[in-house]
């Protein structure tokens, strides 16, 4: 396999498991975009050990759902605002609804722009010059990774 080969796969690899990892909670957002309403929601716990993840209930015709988000301030006992999908209540976010799904969206678009390039200069690098490029994608990765996640970590998708 020659490295022009090596590196339209490692991209369309890499392309594949990000799409795999984020579509789910970007399709979760969207459906909040389109159309939501709000209601008051009560938090429950938060476990700081956890990436600060705090969970929420709230109700909607009767049913009770829950939501959580992480890197949270919240605390058990709070009263938060949140946005719920009209389609489906059970997927909620506290973040306006329209600007999560950008944030997530764009997110994602950087990320994959950039193991876009990324992995082709890895490919193609020779010596020992690849090493920090290896360096630098994990670094890009573990921040960057970080975006779309922060953006549509406040969604949930538990069922009644």
């Amino acid at each position: 396999m020659n490295r022009g080969s090596a590196a339209t796969l490692l991209v369309g690899a890499t392309w594949t498991i990000l799409l795999i990892v984020f579509m789910p909670d970007l399709l979760a957002l969207r459906e909040v975009a389109r159309g939501s309403g709000t209601v008051p929601a009560r938090v429950t716990s938060y476990d700081p050990f956890n990436h600060g993840n705090a969970e929420w209930v709230y109700s909607v015709d009767d049913k009770t759902y829950g939501g959580g988000e992480s890197g949270s301030s919240l605390r058990p006992g709070d009263v938060v605002e949140v946005h719920y999908a009209l389609t489906r209540p059970w997927i909620s976010t506290r973040r306006a609804p329209r600007g999560a799904f950008r944030d997530a969206l764009l997110g994602l678009v950087v990320l994959m722009a950039f193991t876009g390039m990324a992995v082709p200069i890895i490919v193609f690098s020779r010596g020992p010059g690849w090493y920090p490029a290896v360096s630098f994608l994990t670094l890009a990765i573990i921040m960057f990774g970080q975006v779309p996640q922060t953006a549509v970590a406040s969604t949930t998708t538990s069922r009644p």
